[in-house]
């Protein structure tokens, strides 16, 4: 019963995620401050510092224009998921001041090669974010992160 009401959630979540935040209209301050936690973030690709190279995963939108890869932040131990067709709930830990990060997914069902399957078993293995220019770096091995911007980032100050 537990699982059916997460799916239900996720699906909720999911099916509202890129719909942009509430905005102030207000100037923002000098010192803005991005929240993981209150913002959507969608897959731009997988970056090799070493090579420069951005690896774009496909496929990169959906019918409706909606993107196929994104995480939401959903409170401050789940977080919310879609790689392309697949939706998942998973919970993480996250210490802020020394950028680490660890999510909890399980294997993606099915076999086979996919992109899909490649962004679920990145995430299985981030263990450090930056957030870099309003970017969300996710790194998975030293010198390869998966990079995302925010869809409509709720942003406020200290």
């Amino acid at each position: 019963m537990k699982i059916d009401v997460l799916k239900v959630l996720a699906v909720l979540i999911l099916s509202c995620f890129f719909v942009s935040c509430s905005k102030n209209n207000e100037t923002p301050p000098e010192e803005e401050i991005i929240d993981l936690v209150s913002t959507l973030w969608e897959l731009e690709g997988i970056v090799n510092e070493e090579t420069g190279e951005l690896k774009i995963l496909e496929p990169k939108k959906l019918s409706g224009g909606r993107h196929s890869y994104g995480i939401n932040f959903f409170s401050d131990s789940v977080i919310f998921g879609v790689a392309a067709y697949y939706m998942f709930v998973a919970e993480y830990e996250i210490d802020y001041t020394r950028n680490f990060i660890n999510i909890f997914l399980k294997p993606m069902p099915g076999s086979g090669d996919s992109d899909e399957k490649l962004f679920v078993e990145m995430l299985k293995n981030v263990f450090e974010f930056s957030v870099q220019e309003d970017n969300l770096l996710l790194y998975f091995e030293d010198q390869k992160y998966l990079l995302f911007n925010p869809t409509e980032p709720c942003i406020h100050t200290e």
